[in-house]
């Protein structure tokens, strides 16, 4: 009685194990992660210049009006107010790991292309797009 047992047992194991293989399911898990910081900046880099960012590109670059310097109060700002709802919109269409990363390399670009007024409003500017369309996420 015990053989018998014990032959059904070993019958039903390879009957899964065959089951198993004739139905060929595999599981694939694939993870990638990034070690290298400079290769997040690439592909973010990358990802900035194939997409629309004109409107944030030209929230960054747009010097202070009279007006607004009329208006501005020293230490107390409404950044929500200033940035364009279409540099949200555009900004938001980045993959989620390249969104800071992204508007940061167009604040770098316009610098270097001499396309900013005042270095310290641009990056202003710049805190305010992370600030108002993402919530202050972003890791610098």
């Amino acid at each position: 009685m015990a053989n018998l047992i014990t032959s059904t047992a070993l019958l039903c194991v390879l009957l899964v194990i065959i089951a198993n293989a004739v139905t060929g399911y595999r599981t694939i898990i694939t993870t990638v992660e990034v070690d290298d910081s400079s290769n997040v900046r690439d592909i973010c880099k990358k990802e900035a210049e194939r997409r629309d960012l004109s409107s944030c590109e030209n929230y960054i670059t747009q010097r202070r009006g009279r007006s607004e310097d009329m208006l501005a109060m020293p230490g107390i700002e409404n950044p929500r107010q200033q940035v364009p709802r279409q540099c949200c919109n555009q900004a938001k269409e980045l993959s989620a790991i390249c969104r800071c990363e992204s508007i940061h390399y167009l604040l770098e670009k316009q610098l270097e292309e001499g396309e900013v007024g005042s270095e310290d409003e641009a990056r202003r500017r710049t805190k305010n797009i992370i600030d108002v369309c993402f919530g202050s996420i972003c890791p610098r």
